[in-house]
């Protein structure tokens, strides 16, 4: 899966503006688009500033969990999540994760599972 996403092999942050699933170093990432055209939209069950995506690391043999640090440089403010569970969809392993982010603007996103990690730029909206 990592072969046939787009963005670069090295770990550098990468603007995901526009686009599904983005590669950073070892970690795809997605889905962006829904993420953020969903974000600070009212959803039922689900608080309006909510982000959902994934993670599909490239050593998924070992799954020991996944770090996600998101950091708004306009702001300074910063949050984590931890999530050891994952899941499975054919020959594909990945995480899932929920997070809220309480205002707009540009966060660098972090994250880290195992030997794997990526960064990824992903603008908010009001």
């Amino acid at each position: 899966m990592l072969a046939r996403v787009k963005g670069p092999s090295q770990d550098v942050c990468t603007d995901t503006t526009g686009k599904r699933d983005v590669r950073s170093g070892s970690i795809v990432g997605g889905a962006f688009d829904e993420a953020t055209s969903a974000w600070g939209t009212k959803r039922k069950g689900v608080p309006p500033q909510n982000v959902r995506l994934y993670w599909v690391p490239l050593h998924a043999q070992k799954m020991p969990g996944v770090t996600v640090v998101a950091h708004n440089a306009g702001t300074g403010t910063t949050v984590k999540v931890i999530n050891r569970d994952y899941g499975d969809a054919e020959q594909w392993k990945y995480y899932n994760t929920d997070f809220v982010l309480l205002e707009p603007g540009e966060w660098q996103v972090r994250v880290t599972a195992g030997p794997d990690s990526g960064c990824f730029l992903m603008t908010l909206k009001d």
